[in-house]
This record gives C-alpha cells, sequence and structure tokens, in this order.
C-alpha cells in the first residue's frame, strides 16, 4: 500500500463515536479476530480508536489499519510475536494497493460507511474482496448509506455469505458519551468468502 504524495489528512471530526471503545461493542472485534484468525495478514478499512490489532490472537505476518482519523502507528510485534504492525492516517481512496496475487489476507471493515468513493475506488475495494480470504463487514442496518454500501458491495464482488450474525447491543453500559453521537445498538455483521476457493 503506497499513500498518495498529495493525500491530506482530514480534520477531527467535530463529534466522536465514543461508544464505540464499549465493552458491549468490542463484542464486533472479538468476532471479527475470530473469523481473521487464520490469515497470514489482515487488512482493517476503518478503525480509529479501536483497531483489529488490540483484539486478535493468531499468530499474523501483517496488520495493516487504514483510517482517515487514526493516529500513526508502527511496530514489528502483535501479542509478542514478530508481526507487521502498521496503523496509517489515510482515506481508502488516498492509497494505491499492492497485493500480491496469491496472498493469504483478510478484510474487515466494522461500522461500514466508506464516504467519498467514486466507481474506479469501488472497483479497487471489490478486487480487494474478491482476491481475500475472508471479508468481515459490520453495520447497523437502520443507517441507509451503511447497508446500501454493503449491498453494492455484495452485489459486485464475487462471494458468498458464510454466516450472518445478528448483535442487540441495547442496555449496555456505552461510558461518557458526551460530545458523541448516540450508538446504533442493532447491528449486523457478515462474514463474505470467495465463491471459487
Amino acid at each position: 500500500m503506497t499513500r498518495h504524495a498529495g493525500a491530506l489528512p482530514l480534520a477531527p471530526p467535530e463529534k466522536e463515536w465514543k461508544y464505540l471503545e464499549s465493552r458491549a461493542f468490542a463484542t464486533r472485534y472479538v468476532l471479527a479476530a475470530h473469523w481473521l484468525e487464520s490469515c497470514r495478514s489482515i487488512l482493517e478499512i476503518g478503525g480509529s480508536e479501536t483497531p483489529i490489532d488490540h483484539f486478535l490472537t493468531g499468530t499474523h505476518d501483517s496488520v495493516v489499519v487504514l483510517d482517515p482519523f487514526i493516529r500513526e502507528f508502527h511496530s514489528d510485534t502483535l501479542g509478542g510475536r514478530p508481526c507487521d504492525v502498521s496503523h496509517v492516517r489515510a482515506r481508502f481512496q488516498d492509497v494505491d494497493w499492492h497485493i500480491p496475487a496469491e496472498s493469504d489476507f483478510g478484510v474487515v471493515m466494522l461500522g461500514l460507511e466508506i464516504q467519498g468513493l467514486e466507481d474506479h475506488h469501488y472497483k479497487v475495494l471489490y478486487r480487494l474482496i474478491n482476491q481475500a480470504k475472508v471479508t468481515i463487514i459490520e453495520f447497523p442496518p437502520s443507517w441507509d448509506p451503511s447497508r446500501e454500501q454493503f449491498e453494492r458491495i455484495k452485489c459486485n464482488t464475487d462471494t458468498n455469505v458464510a454466516i450472518r450474525i445478528t448483535l442487540d447491543l441495547e442496555g449496555n453500559d456505552f461510558g461518557d458519551l458526551s460530545n458523541s453521537w448516540p450508538p446504533r445498538c442493532h447491528r449486523e455483521i457478515y462474514v463474505l468468502v470467495p465463491r471459487n476457493r
């Protein structure tokens, strides 16, 4: 992955998504980590304050978290084992992807809503998902932009839904939600796998 030279980081958002840091919402990451356990490499699109590397328990060669608001970070270990971990502050459309054809990797997008994608960006996203061993996508079905983006991905990739998980997180302690968007507690997790692999 190479960041475009002219890509500028976005200013921090006016409101935050503090509820995503709660124990209840962390459940989404635990489930995603389970499905990513056998992947040599992990690519997370989104992640910000709760990146997937905090939840992985498998042995991986590399983890890349791409998010427009994440704090840049690099490490050569994960859970005490060798692993190239990178948090990259950029939007999806701010980078070029270089993934060898036979790569063993998983993609995770929790809280799906990639903004500002044009048709050629979607084609890049579809290609990544079609190459991936597994893709985990999670979103609140009540939020039209996320639901519509998921339907677009599902219709334009050569994948099957291996499992769909519905979560109802109502009634949990989400911590201090001052200056935060309210939580959307009904979530769906989809695990997509290639049709021909």
